[in-house]
């Protein structure tokens, strides 16, 4: 019996110098995985937060490329208005229409005389409505209003004002320029890449005084010459993607004010818009309308292109209206 009992003494001595002895292995497993699993969670926070920079980053870059509506696609060609700014000499601004045509494959600066006048439908501020010697100032007005005249008063659709040191003369100058527009967004490199693989021959600067497209008056200022500049401007400066749409425009005179339709419609003919009647109405209004004749015309490029001639105006679908003035669409001139 004692040999049992010492027997048994025995074993359980030795199981539990075993099981103290298998202790410490045990809690250094499970301190072990605590710390694995402390590093996969680090890791997965760190993944986390780098996940989160990433959808950030892509946030950013959709929003510069993708928010803002692209100019040039829904055109074959895009002006804009080109001021030199020169404080160092006199005159301190020199204008000009820079014309990307990739119709054409082609580059146009037509440079503008400071002393320009032309004929505009409202003045602001300062500026006579029937002046355009306040684009020198151009500093002091809002962009809109050079652009709404240039529009109106020459028929050249230009989208913005641009300004440099100097009027680009050759297609490196021309390159520095469209290197440094910021308003194009995503299109700018696709302008980049195609005036870079114009030929110098492709690349055209014109001075509008000596080709006659303004002439000079006994009172000093220039004034536009239509007979020269108007078919230059249908030719070069017109986006032939207004011809493609085949769309009809009326212009009506609601400012009873004399020749004003006239002025519209001339403008617009020289963008390549298919004017078939310029016409009057006892009826005036207080701001400029524009009707067109189906909803799907709302998003037409002549659409587009006369309500920027127009940024004040109202813009309604009505298919009598436009059935009555026997057109697509309809221009409603106010005083």
């Amino acid at each position: 019996m004692s040999f049992i009992r010492s027997a048994r003494s025995a074993r359980f001595s030795s199981l539990r110098t075993g099981a103290l002895a298998k202790a410490p292995r045990s809690i250094r497993f499970e301190e072990q995985n605590i710390e694995e699993k402390k590093s996969r969670r680090f890791v997965r926070l760190v993944v986390f937060f780098v996940s989160l920079v990433v959808i950030g980053i892509g946030v950013v870059v959709g929003w510069v490329f993708f928010s803002h509506p692209k100019l040039w696609s829904e055109s074959s060609s895009i002006s804009f208005l080109f001021a030199e700014e020169r404080p160092d000499r006199l005159p301190k601004r020199t204008l000009a229409i820079f014309t990307i045509d990739r119709s054409k494959s082609a580059v146009t600066i037509v440079a503008l005389p400071d002393a320009l006048l032309v004929d505009t439908l409202r003045g602001y501020g300062e500026v006579p409505a029937s002046s355009l010697l306040g684009l020198r100032e151009m500093e002091n007005l809002p962009d809109t209003f050079p652009l709404e005249v240039v529009r109106n008063g020459l028929g050249v659709d230009v989208r913005a004002v641009i300004r440099g040191d100097a009027l680009p003369t050759s297609q490196r100058e021309i390159i520095e320029v469209v290197e440094k527009w910021n308003f194009l967004q995503r299109e700018r490199y696709e302008l980049l890449s195609f005036v870079k693989s114009l030929r110098k021959d492709q690349v055209s600067i014109v001075d509008g005084v000596s080709s006659q497209f303004f002439v000079k008056g006994d009172d000093g200022a220039f004034r536009v010459n239509p007979s020269r500049f108007d078919p230059f401007a249908l030719d070069v400066l017109a986006d032939v993607n207004l011809r493609k749409e085949g769309l009809m425009v009326s212009v009506v005179n609601a400012s009873g004010k004399q020749g004003q339709a006239t002025k519209i419609a001339r403008a617009l003919m020289n963008m390549g818009v298919d004017v078939i009647q310029i016409t009057q109405t006892p009826t005036q209004l207080e701001k400029p309308e524009i009707v067109v004749s189906s909803k799907s015309q709302t998003t037409a490029v002549v659409s587009r292109m006369i309500t920027r001639m127009f940024p004040q105006a109202q813009l309604r679908v009505d298919e009598n209206e436009a059935r009555k003035w026997r057109a697509d669409i309809v221009i409603f001139i106010s005083d």
